[in-house]
């Protein structure tokens, strides 16, 4: 068999005629649970159902929903599942997927990266994990997610079909149609766990604009009340029963203001390195390739914030944007990506948003 890391082990395109897709494949519709949940998936003619209720998969926090097997004994072994989980913040599901994909101890071989229009990114993985301390499983992974009509939020799913190693090249291209050919029956035209506030704030005839997630509130620092001074300083909060459990600074420059970009960028290190109580350990540093075709400049930085003494520890996301209203540094000291919650997601979607959307309101991409 072929290395399994070459790339030609991680078709992203079918090599099955028209016609031998009808003949091998077939399209289950699964509608034994809650409407919202109900989807269709095109599965070989060898792949039948073996659980169809819904189960919930202890130390994952998701459902089974669908779970298939070769019946053919002649054929190489493959299982399909179909997971969910409802969650009540937006967030991507690619980064949703990555973190079960953690607690599942699956090992990624290779990722393709897809961009929604508006919804957030998705993810394509192929994965291998060893099993039985001996024999070693390849995975394929796909994911979606869609608002929940009936209880809000949105519901997260991913699709699952694997094989052993061994026979990975002979189901490889029955795993690429299962994983990339499969979506909800009742699917919604908003998918996202919420809605987005926008916000609009003209500053010396320069008009900002961008979209927020509606579960996070905007505040507006008094101590830059007027507008004779800049930066305007805006504080967006997310709270869960009370509690902080995310920060945004947002601070806006007009093209007058004596700052430029590339001073900005110089003085955003320098204010890190001066922070003596902290130790920072800044991951990396580049111009994020962001389809917003409005941004003229973007620059990214994410890292660590440690403060040993208190025990404190935090992760730095911050952008700094430019477009023809002006420069916006957005900045989030928050919480660090853990397995306990979906905190750091939702605040890395909260940032996203904005930029993906400042001064773009209708989500065009570059």
């Amino acid at each position: 068999m072929k290395d399994i890391n070459n790339k030609e082990m991680f078709p992203i395109q079918q090599s099955y005629s028209k016609e031998e897709q009808i003949k091998r494949y077939w399209k289950c519709n699964y509608t034994t649970v809650e409407s919202q949940l109900a989807y269709w998936i095109l599965l070989p003619k060898d792949v039948k159902p073996v659980q169809i209720e819904k189960q919930p998969i202890e130390g994952l926090d998701i459902n089974n929903i669908g779970q298939y097997v070769s019946i053919d004994k002649t054929c190489p072994m493959l299982e399909v599942s179909v997971y969910y989980e409802h969650c009540w913040y937006e967030m991507n599901s690619a980064d949703w997927l990555a973190k079960k994909l953690h607690l599942m101890g699956e090992n990624i071989l290779h990722y393709r990266k897809i961009n929604g229009i508006s919804t957030g990114t998705y993810a394509d993985i192929l994965t291998t994990k060893i099993i039985n301390n001996d024999k070693s499983i390849i995975s394929r992974f796909t994911v979606l997610k869609d608002y929940d009509p009936n209880l809000s939020g949105a519901n997260y799913f991913m699709v699952k079909a694997s094989c052993f190693e061994e026979d990975y090249q002979k189901r490889m291209f029955d795993i690429l149609q299962i994983t990339n050919n499969w979506d909800l029956i009742n699917k919604t035209n908003w998918n996202m766990a919420e809605n987005l506030q926008p916000f609009s704030f003209n500053l010396k005839q320069h008009n900002f604009t961008f979209y927020f997630p509606t579960s996070w509130k905007m505040f507006k620092d008094s101590n830059h009340d007027k507008l004779s001074a800049q930066p305007i300083r805006f504080l967006l909060k997310h709270e869960d029963e009370g509690r902080n459990i995310g920060v945004v600074n947002i601070y806006l420059y007009t093209k007058t203001s004596k700052e430029n970009f590339e001073s900005f960028t110089s003085n955003i290190e320098a204010r890190l390195i001066s922070i003596t109580e902290f130790e920072c350990k800044i991951q990396k540093k580049v111009a994020d390739n962001i389809l917003n075709p409005k941004l003229e400049k973007a620059w990214y930085i994410q890292g660590d914030l440690e403060y040993p003494e208190k025990k404190f520890r935090a992760f730095l996301m911050s952008y700094l944007v430019q477009t023809n209203s002006g420069i916006c540094y957005i900045e989030s000291i928050g919480p660090r990506p853990n397995l306990n919650n979906y905190y750091w997601e939702a605040g890395k979607r909260c940032i996203e948003l904005i930029v993906e959307s400042f001064d773009n309101m209708d989500f065009s991409k570059g």
